[in-house]
Order: structure tokens, then C-alpha cells, then sequence
């Protein structure tokens, strides 16, 4: 007799050769009626008892406990009475099954891309200055992050602060940036504090203060460069986003990238950098404006490794500077041929920066740049501009 409960843990090819052996009466004959050799059957029911019994079903040996979407079975502890052989009790212990989790967060990176409607357009500004460029670099924005001020001896930080942060200081970088014909929106990575359901980091799995729900920290960041992009398009001609993957949000950065690509798909005044390096380039008149996220390769590394692997914009450049972040404060520092600058965050510490001695200012910035002369101003904004 075929057991129904199984289905749900079958492919429905795997079940539809199930029912084929059920009703045929044998796996010869099934193999037959389907055209597929016998072992294939042998093959299909084995597969499909051994994913049930991982998801906690297999009443041959006495299990029934059923676990939750993203986990599977490790082991299972039985008290047996000797005397009956009966099993008494019954300990079932489980683990995050990455397989399911990936399949999981694939569908939900899908319906996120199919349901992202297709921007609207925003009215050109009617002036721009065509010699300049705005460049407003994000650093490590973290959003999900969770700081209690009276622990950390600084500020509160959760989902609704973040965003009235971010949008409050873009707000004001524009108004008060000069008109240019084109503007950079260099994301350079951890825009989210963490990366999945678990509230830890992606490489060493360490806790981490966590404000509310990933889906609330997914909606939230994606509202929030929506808002950067059109406050910057409401100004100026062009705009180019660049988002770079961070430590702490290594899966959620790509599938950033590709729905603002698809979503700004046909507005031409919007370049999404959809290149899946972990460092980008581009030029503006005699500037070569990089980013980085600023893990993994040393600062003084940097210059090299763009002049090796942008070597046709670093020839046709004088003036060239690679945007990172990782570091929450700002430094900038001069090599033969090229500025690092790291940026400074809007975040204030957690309990984790404030324990291990990190003090930084708040803070975001927007720098001009000029395409025969580099760079000629810059702006700054912090919290207290709120008030």
C-alpha cells in the first residue's frame, strides 16, 4: 500500500513512479509501463523514504515528528523497554538543511524580481552642469542593526531610525550638492547587518544584535534605495548605482544588484553596475572613480589591483580614487597615482563596537568632481542635522 504522506516529500515524477508500481503491481512492471529500467524504480522509492525520514517521517522505524521547512533530521535518541521492546520515548534532533534553505531563499529572491514593477520615470531636471559629477557614497549602513544608547554610552539604532537616517541625510546632500549632469550612488557594502532568517555573520557565524525580521530588513533597504535613487534623478541627469557586497550581506547584495537592474531596465537615465566583481570602476572626463568594499584586500594593495585590472581607464585618467567602506570611519590616504578613501557610517556603535573599544563619528558625505580638475568640493552631513 503506498503511503500517501510520502507525496509531499516527492518530486512529481518521483511520486508519479510511485503510483505507477502501485497500480502495476510490481517495480518490473511499472519500469515497463513508464519505459525505464527496473533499478530506476528501486532508485526513486529509496530517495524519496530517505528525504522523508531526514524531514522526520519514516514509520518503519517508529518516526513521525514532522520538522519545519529549512531543517532536517541529524539523529534520533530512543529509550527501548527491554522487557517489550517497545520503544517509550523518543528524542529527534535536527539542523538547518542548507539545501532546503537555499531552495527557500531562491524563491524568494524569484517572487521578489517578478513582483518589482518597473520604475517610474521621474521628470529631468530642466538645468545640469555637464563638467560635474556628485558622488554620494554609502558606508556601512547596516541596516537590522540594533543598538540600545543607554548600553552603549551612544545612540539607538533599529529598522525605522536607519531608514529616517539614510533618507533624512540624502535629502539634505542634494539640496545642498551643486547641479551636475551626472551623480553616483556607491553603496561599497553591509547595507544589511546580516544576510538570511539567522541573525549572524555569513563567514564566522557570530551573533548579532538584531531590530526585527529579514523580511522587514529586505523591505525596508529596498524602499530605501528606491528613495536615494529618486531623489538623486529628481536633480540630476544621470544616475549610476553601484552596490557593493560587504562581509555581512554577501548573498543579499547580489540579488540586489540584479532586481534594481531589472527594475530600472528601461530607464536610461539610470546604469546599474551589474557586474558580479568585488570591485567596480568608471570613468568620469579625466576621473577614475572606484569602489571596494574594503575586506579581503589591503588599502595599499588597491592602487595595483586597479591598475591592473582597470588598466585602459587608469591610462586615459589623472585623477583616480577607490571608495570603500568596512572600516566605519573616514581615512583618506594618498599613493603614487591614486586616493584611498575609506567612508564613515550613519549607524552609531552597537554593543559589540562599544565592548571592543571602536569609536567612530556619524556621518555621510557627497564629493564633487570636476572632468578636467578632480575633485572641487564636498559636503558633509550627521544626525544631529536631523534635529
Amino acid at each position: 500500500m503506498l503511503d500517501p504522506k510520502l507525496s509531499k516529500y516527492a518530486t512529481n515524477r518521483q511520486w508519479e513512479i510511485l503510483e505507477a508500481v502501485e497500480k502495476e503491481g510490481s517495480g518490473v512492471k511499472a519500469a515497463k509501463a513508464l519505459g525505464i529500467s527496473p533499478p530506476a524504480i528501486s532508485i526513486t522509492r529509496k530517495a524519496v523514504l530517505y528525504k522523508a525520514a531526514q524531514n522526520g517521517y519514516s514509520p518503519k522505524e517508529d518516526l513521525n515528528y514532522p520538522v519545519p521547512p529549512g531543517q532536517r533530521v541529524k539523529g534520533i535518541s530512543s529509550l527501548i523497554n527491554k522487557e517489550t521492546g517497545e520503544t517509550t520515548r523518543q528524542w529527534v534532533k535536527t539542523e538547518a538543511d542548507k539545501e532546503q534553505q537555499e531552495i527557500i531563499f531562491r524563491a524568494a529572491i524569484e517572487a521578489m524580481c517578478s513582483d518589482l514593477p518597473k520604475a517610474k520615470l521621474v521628470k529631468q531636471p530642466e538645468s545640469t552642469n555637464s563638467e560635474l559629477l556628485v558622488v554620494l557614497p554609502v558606508g556601512d549602513h547596516h541596516f537590522g542593526m540594533l543598538a540600545w544608547g543607554e548600553e552603549t554610552l551612544g545612540k539607538d539604532y533599529n529598522i525605522k531610525i536607519a531608514e529616517n537616517l539614510l533618507c533624512g541625510a540624502m535629502d539634505y546632500l542634494i539640496d545642498v550638492s551643486p547641479q551636475a549632469d551626472e551623480a553616483a550612488i556607491l553603496i561599497l557594502g553591509d547595507f544589511l547587518h546580516y544576510d538570511g532568517m539567522v541573525p549572524v555573520t555569513p563567514g564566522s557565524g557570530h551573533m548579532l544584535d538584531a531590530d526585527t525580521r529579514f523580511q522587514h530588513v529586505v523591505r525596508t533597504a529596498l524602499r530605501s534605495i528606491r528613495f536615494l535613487v529618486n531623489s538623486a534623478l529628481s536633480k540630476y541627469g544621470h544616475v549610476r548605482l553601484i552596490l557593493e557586497v560587504g562581509n555581512h550581506d554577501q548573498s543579499m547584495m547580489p540579488a540586489f544588484t540584479e532586481m534594481f537592474y531589472m527594475h530600472y531596465d528601461d530607464e536610461p537615465r539610470i546604469t546599474v553596475d551589474r557586474s558580479p566583481h568585488n570591485c567596480h570602476a568608471f570613468t568620469f572626463g579625466k576621473n577614475l572613480i572606484a569602489t571596494h568594499h574594503g575586506d579581503k584586500i589591503k588599502t595599499d594593495r588597491l592602487p595595483l589591483i586597479i591598475a591592473t585590472d582597470y588598466a585602459e581607464m587608469w591610462g586615459t585618467t589623472e585623477h583616480r580614487v577607490v571608495h570603500t567602506g568596512h572600516v566605519h570611519h573616514d581615512h583618506l590616504k594618498e599613493h603614487p597615482g591614486l586616493m584611498t578613501e575609506s567612508h564613515g557610517i550613519l549607524a552609531p556603535k552597537d554593543a559589540y563596537a562599544s565592548k571592543g573599544g571602536w569609536r567612530a563619528r556619524q556621518s555621510m558625505k557627497s564629493i564633487t568632481y570636476h572632468k578636467e580638475y578632480g575633485e572641487v568640493g564636498r559636503q558633509m552631513f550627521t544626525p544631529n542635522m536631523l534635529k
